[in-house]
């Protein structure tokens, strides 16, 4: 049998703060911190990636749309960047494709202000039942 003090280290050493959840929250929310954090993992990989894939679509529509050639005008000695048509389609529904992933994950990390507390009580809930105290 565990002594009671026992328990109560374990708890106290494997309970979850609803505080540091909402740190984690507003500073790496979007990353998925405060899910990682909550165990909640599988739903934390899944903001973490909707989140930076979101970006990274972004940075790619960029990138796409530098790629095009510059040339020297005629007239004025000046540069003006040229670019195909596909280039600047390609790189526009990358963008858009970035953006519609951000738009997912930017309401998700409000929206998980209001579930964190319901999500830190179940955890340290379940913690005790465990621990049997």
């Amino acid at each position: 049998m565990v002594a009671e003090h026992t328990r109560i280290g374990i708890y106290e050493a494997g309970r979850r703060s609803i505080g540091l959840a909402y740190l984690l929250w507003f500073f790496l929310g979007t990353f998925g911190a405060h899910r990682f954090y909550l165990k909640r993992t599988g739903s934390g990989w899944v903001q973490f990636g909707v989140h930076v894939g979101g970006w990274l679509l972004i940075a790619l529509a960029l990138w796409r749309v530098g790629q095009g050639s510059y040339v020297e005008t005629a007239q004025s000695g000046a540069y003006m960047m040229r670019m195909s048509w596909s280039a600047a389609l390609g790189g526009g529904i990358l963008a858009w494709m970035g953006w519609a992933l951000l738009a997912i994950v930017w309401p998700w990390w409000l929206i998980d202000a209001f579930l964190i507390p319901g999500i830190a009580r179940r955890f340290n809930r379940r913690l005790r039942e465990a621990i049997g105290r």
